[in-house]
């Protein structure tokens, strides 16, 4: 792993989060899940997690040669995922 901040990124092997196998992108989902509840009433916890989201963003979009298209790619996961989360929230 390369670190390029005090957040340490995937390997750029991986290449998109997408390419990661099904459980492994579902241990990511449940831990940042269990964080995040964890500081639902908490403020500070929440500037926390989105601080570190942004510097996980910036980690990934680094590894790429053209980190802007490299930023675009992240944010295009990103979004992706948040859409999936609001289709499986609201079939509940």
């Amino acid at each position: 792993m390369t670190p390029h901040s005090n957040v340490v990124t995937f390997p750029a092997t991986f290449g998109p989060m997408g390419e990661l196998p099904a459980e492994q992108l579902q241990e990511i989902r449940d831990i940042g899940f269990t964080h995040y509840r964890h500081v639902e009433d908490d403020l500070m916890g929440k500037m926390a997690i989105l601080r570190a989201a942004c510097l996980i963003l910036s980690d990934l979009a680094l590894a790429d040669p053209d980190p802007v298209a490299g930023l675009d790619a992240c944010l295009a996961d990103l979004r992706a995922e948040t859409a999936n989360l609001i289709r499986d929230m609201q079939s509940e």
